[in-house]
């Protein structure tokens, strides 16, 4: 019984309390090799140079811009085309996706692909 008293009270160490950002970010950033696999994946799979791959701030999403076709070779899927009412277009992967072996434990998901035309 003392050791769950004593598990649980160092669970709930942080309830109630507020976190700083960068204590936020470190909390959700993945580990460095991981960013750098995934770098090197695009460089020399895809011919993505690094300066093109940027990390947000948080560092918990790495930022490509590709072309739709380049999107679907490198996701093993087709984009769809959709408009807004506002006229604008976007695309939509609707079948699921794939990542070699190599990074696929390095992304947990893809979200908020936003892709060119081309």
């Amino acid at each position: 019984m003392a050791t769950h008293s004593r598990t649980r009270s160092s669970i709930h160490v942080h309830t109630g309390k507020f976190w700083e950002p960068s204590a936020i970010h470190k909390l959700v950033a993945p580990a460095k090799a991981d960013v750098q696999l995934v770098q090197e994946w695009l460089s020399f799979r895809y011919r993505i140079k690094k300066e093109h791959q940027q990390l947000t701030l948080s560092r918990d999403f790495l930022v490509v811009n590709v072309t739709v076709a380049q999107a679907e070779k490198m996701l093993h899927t087709s984009f769809h085309t959709f408009q807004h009412t506002s006229g604008q277009k976007f695309y939509r992967a609707l079948e699921s996706y794939s990542l070699p072996f190599m990074v696929r434990g390095t992304a947990c998901s893809l979200s908020h692909i936003h892709t060119r035309n081309g």
